[in-house]
C-alpha cells in the first residue's frame, strides 16, 4: 500500500518511527494493543479479513504475549539495555535517575514518556525507595 503523510504521522503515536509502516513487506502488519504494546506480524492470505479477533485469535495469529516481540522506541530500548547491562554486573536494580543521567535525558517529561512505554511493555520493574525523594529503581523482567 502507499502510505501517505496521515498515515505515518498516525503511526508514530504507536510506532518510535511512523515511516516505519513504509518499510512492511507485503503480508506484514504493526497491531497495537495497551495490553502487550505493538508486535510486527505477518498476515497468511487465506487469514487475512476484516474482523475484530478475540483473544484466541489473536493469540493464534501473533503467538502469547509472553512470545511478542516488543517494538519499543530507540530512548526505551537504549534505557532497558543499560537496565540489563548494570542488573548482570551487579545483580541489583538501577536507580532510575542514574540511568537518564548516564543516556543525558535531562527532560522529566521525556523520561515520564519512556517510563510508561517500558511499563506497558511489561519488560521491566519499578520500586519506590522510602528514601528522601523516593527514588525510582528500575529491574529487568528477563
Amino acid at each position: 500500500m502507499r502510505n501517505n503523510d496521515r498515515e505515518i504521522e498516525y503511526a508514530a503515536d504507536y510506532l518510535d518511527d511512523g515511516k516505519a509502516i513504509i518499510n512492511l513487506s507485503p503480508g506484514e502488519a504493526f497491531v497495537c494493543n495497551p495490553g502487550w504494546g505493538t508486535a510486527r506480524i505477518r498476515v497468511r492470505p487465506p487469514l487475512s479479513k476484516v474482523w475484530e479477533p478475540n483473544d484466541k485469535e489473536v493469540e493464534r495469529l501473533v503467538g502469547s504475549a509472553g512470545e511478542m516481540r516488543r517494538v519499543l522506541s530507540h530512548e526505551a530500548q537504549a534505557v532497558l539495555d543499560l537496565v540489563r547491562e548494570h542488573a548482570h554486573k551487579t545483580g541489583q536494580p538501577a536507580r532510575l535517575s542514574s540511568i537518564a543521567e548516564t543516556l543525558g535525558i535531562t527532560s522529566r517529561r521525556k523520561l515520564g514518556r519512556i517510563v510508561e512505554e517500558l511499563k506497558k511493555a511489561s519488560v521491566v520493574k519499578f520500586r519506590q525507595l522510602k528514601e528522601r525523594g523516593k527514588p525510582l529503581t528500575i529491574e529487568p523482567l528477563y
